[in-house]
């Protein structure tokens, strides 16, 4: 039973590897926020379940995970200045990491393909200004002073 566990770790780790290989450019860019990041996450069927329904649905569940697991792995990843990457950027602070995870759920689902062994989800996200921003690095924008409704004179 551990020996399972232990080669279905590995083989997680590795295929997470190489999806997130090449997908981004990680070095730096003047326009590193201007990037899509593709990812896709695969959901296997589990043992049996009372209904094929639930099973299913499981394995879609497990599917976005996986793809919102490698998103993330890809956009940490990424560089936004010389010698400085999204993870070090963000750094041990866990409202920064929660607000990048909640980026990341805002990926939109391409498509879902059902597989023989189970679900494959495919999805997409634009970072841009928005993620900009959430990092701290983002223009902030000028406020003027709004100026209240004329008033009459007489």
């Amino acid at each position: 039973m551990k020996q399972s566990l232990y080669v279905s770790i590995l083989f997680m780790g590795a295929m997470l590897l190489t999806a997130c290989r090449t997908a981004l450019p990680t070095g730096p860019r003047a326009d590193w926020a201007d990037v899509t990041v593709e990812t896709t996450g695969t959901g296997h069927l589990t043992a049996p379940l009372p209904w094929p329904a639930e099973a299913r649905l499981s394995a879609i569940r497990n599917a976005k995970a996986d793809a919102y697991a490698k998103m993330e792995y890809q956009i940490m990843a990424l560089s936004t200045a010389p010698g400085e990457t999204v993870l070090q950027r963000v750094g041990e602070d866990p409202v920064r990491r929660r607000q990048v995870a909640a980026f990341v759920r805002g990926a939109q689902i391409l498509e879902m393909k059902p597989r023989p062994q189970g679900i494959e989800v495919a999805m997409r996200l634009y970072l841009g200004e928005g993620f900009r921003t959430l990092l701290g690095l983002g223009h902030k924008k000028s406020v003027t002073p709004r100026q209240g409704p004329p008033t009459l004179t007489q």
